[in-house]
């Protein structure tokens, strides 16, 4: 009860804190300088670095930092960062719109517009997991008796003989809710529907393996696997915008449980990308050998008949992917390499592929 009050009494004294700043996301709003180097216009003639043909179905956007971001608009344009840098409380982003041109067989990117947007950090005392909206936050204590069920609990504790126990806040009403503990930490993400959440391995402490799904409102929990850690791999669990399917390691699994439908080969591939269609028809896997020079495949599976394709890049197949963004549509592939390989000096920077 004293844990809870003094929560309670937290958030009433922060409560104008505890709401989100609002993200501008109006780019002629928030241009500020913004880039000065424009992107080069690249068309099907032009060289694009690694391949020396016009019929190779590659087409280089820009160089890139590992750690840009982008997004497809529409089904013909897309956005990307070319900066990332931190100035106080804020995060400035300098975006590039790119619109793709398509005549007589000839593919031209077209530059368009450029901006820096500014996202608002937030000054709690703890830290939130937003819901997509922002409609709503979840954030964690540390307690040693909890006053809510604890749903995942293996006999053991931390160290520290605490459990960590997580509280639903509302940005609407104002109220607050305890929902449930866990013996250790776990990563945490909401899922699209805003329904559930995903709790995936204990931080820092690899022994505690699993991906459980939660019912935010009736608690009831679907465990998906009790062995795999997010930490350990490079990429992060994908899951449908539909919210219904879950892409782990390169394979498909319903989030209500089941056999998963494996993209890549289990004994003989990793998985170094996947993503997911924007109707959640389709699954997308770039998946490596695990032994060969080799530098992979890009398969995608239909979610409803679970058929397996590949070689669905319209010409050029022998590529490396770090990550990747289908369009709407699926007739383009946008991807991210980030460092050399076997078949050129330096293709590092943001590609666009067509798809079959």
């Amino acid at each position: 009860m004293k844990t809870r009050a003094l929560l309670m009494f937290l958030c009433i004294i922060l409560i104008s804190s505890c709401k989100p700043q609002p993200k501008n996301t109006d780019p002629e709003a928030t241009v500020q300088g913004g880039i000065t180097q424009p992107i080069p216009s690249v068309s099907s003639t032009d060289p694009i670095g690694i391949a020396e043909n016009s019929g190779s179905g590659l087409y280089f956007v820009g160089e890139s930092e590992p750690s840009i971001s982008f997004e497809w608009l529409s089904d013909h344009s897309f956005r990307y960062t070319t900066d990332k840098h931190y100035d106080g409380q804020n995060a400035n982003y300098s975006y590039t719109e790119v619109s793709i041109e398509e005549s007589d067989g000839k593919v031209t990117l077209l530059p368009g517009k450029q901006y820096e947007q500014v996202f608002f950090l937030n000054n709690y005392p703890f830290q939130p997991v937003y819901s997509d909206s922002q409609k709503q936050f979840i954030f964690e204590t540390e307690i040693k008796k909890p006053t809510v069920p604890v749903i995942i609990d293996d006999g053991q504790v931390t160290d520290r003989g605490v459990y960590t126990q997580y509280y639903l806040f509302s940005q609407e009403t104002g109220a607050m809710d305890s929902l449930f503990a866990t013996n250790f930490e776990y990563y945490l993400e909401w899922l699209p529907d805003e329904e559930h959440v995903m709790m995936t391995c204990s931080l820092g402490d690899y022994s505690r393996n699993g991906i459980y799904v939660i019912d935010i409102k009736t608690r009831e929990i679907v465990t998906l696997s009790d062995s795999f850690c997010y930490f350990e791999f490079l990429i992060q669990n994908e899951v449908s915008p539909d919210s219904k399917y879950i892409l782990i390691n390169g394979g498909l699994q319903a989030l209500a449980g089941g056999e998963m439908s494996s993209i890549c080969k289990d004994d003989e591939e990793y998985t170094a990308a996947q993503t997911w269609s924007d109707d959640s028809s389709t699954a997308y896997a770039f998946c490596r050998p695990e032994k060969s020079e080799r530098l992979g495949v890009l398969r995608r599976i239909n979610v409803e008949t679970k058929i397996v394709s590949e070689n669905i890049l319209e010409v050029y197949q022998n590529i490396k992917i770090n990550e990747m963004a289908v369009s709407p549509d699926q007739k383009w592939l946008l991807f991210q390499w980030k460092d050399k390989s076997p078949v050129n000096s330096d293709n590092r920077g943001l590609w666009l592929a067509k798809l079959k």
